[in-house]
C-alpha cells in the first residue's frame, strides 16, 4: 500500500475514490462512451508497456526508500504502465499499473477488458498465447528466435514468421503513439506523487485526459456520434 500522507499534493477529484472505483469511472466514463458511439470498434486490441520514472530515488537500505513501491527494472527507478489500446482508434481501454521489476507479461491478463477477439503485442509476451486462446482470444504476438540447443546455434526465423512480425508490426506501432503522446505532449517521463496507490491514480487520469484529447482529434477527422469513420 503506498503513503498517502498530506505532505502530497492532490490529484483531483478522481484521487479521492477508492482504487476499484477510479478504475470503474475510467471504464465506464470513457470506454463505454466510446463503445455507445462506435468509436471502439473491437476489430482488435494492442498491449504493451511503459517505463516511468519514480518521484524520487532509490536508496541502498529500504527503510531509507521515500517510495517504497517504487521498485528497479531494467530500465530505471520506477513504475511500469500496461495500456490496452483498441487498434483502430487508439483509444485507451484499461491501465495497470505495476512496480517497474513486474515483467510487462505479467499484466497481459489484468489489464484485458474482457471483450477482445484478439490482442497483438510485442516478443515480451511471448508464452502467454495459450492463456489468451483460454479465454478465446486470438493472439497477435511477435515471434522470436529460440534459443538451440547447448553448443547449437540459434536457428532463425523462418521466411512466414518474418513475414508475419513485419505485417504485425506496422498495427503495433500504434500502441507505441500513445506513449509518444503521454511523454511529448503531456510531458510525462516521473510521476509527481509517491506510492502505487496515488501513482496509479496519477497514470489513469493522464490515460484519462489523452482519450479526451484523442477524441477531439477523431471528431475533427470526421467521427461523429453516428459512428461514421474515415480518414485516419
Amino acid at each position: 500500500m503506498g503513503r498517502t500522507d498530506a505532505t502530497h499534493r492532490p490529484l483531483g477529484l478522481i484521487n479521492h475514490a477508492p482504487t476499484k472505483t477510479r478504475h470503474l469511472i475510467f471504464e465506464l466514463v470513457l470506454d463505454t462512451f466510446f463503445q455507445e458511439n462506435n468509436l471502439i470498434l473491437k476489430e482488435g486490441n494492442l498491449v504493451d508497456a511503459t517505463f516511468i520514472k519514480a518521484n524520487s530515488k532509490q536508496r541502498k537500505k529500504p527503510e531509507d526508500q521515500s517510495d517504497p513501491d517504487a521498485t528497479y527494472g531494467y530500465k530505471g527507478f520506477g513504475y511500469s504502465a500496461t495500456v490496452n489500446v483498441d487498434a483502430k482508434s487508439k483509444l485507451i481501454r484499461k491501465v495497470v499499473v505495476t512496480g517497474a521489476n513486474v515483467h510487462d507479461s505479467q499484466s497481459l491478463l489484468p489489464v484485458l477488458v474482457g471483450d477482445e477477439q484478439t490482442v497483438g503485442a510485442d516478443s515480451g509476451y511471448v508464452g502467454k498465447e495459450k492463456d489468451l486462446k483460454a479465454l478465446g482470444i486470438q493472439p497477435r504476438i511477435i515471434k522470436r528466435r529460440v534459443r538451440g540447443k547447448q553448443h547449437e546455434p540459434t536457428p532463425e526465423l523462418t521466411a512466414s514468421q518474418k513475414r508475419f512480425n513485419g505485417l504485425l508490426s506496422k498495427v503495433r506501432a500504434r500502441v507505441e503513439h500513445v506513449f509518444a503522446g503521454w511523454k511529448t505532449v503531456f510531458k510525462k517521463v516521473r510521476v509527481s506523487c509517491r506510492g502505487l496507490v496515488r501513482v496509479s491514480a496519477e497514470i489513469l487520469g493522464l490515460a484519462f485526459g489523452y482519450n479526451c484529447r484523442r477524441y477531439g482529434f477523431l471528431v475533427r477527422r470526421g467521427v461523429g456520434f453516428s459512428g461514421f469513420l474515415y480518414g485516419f
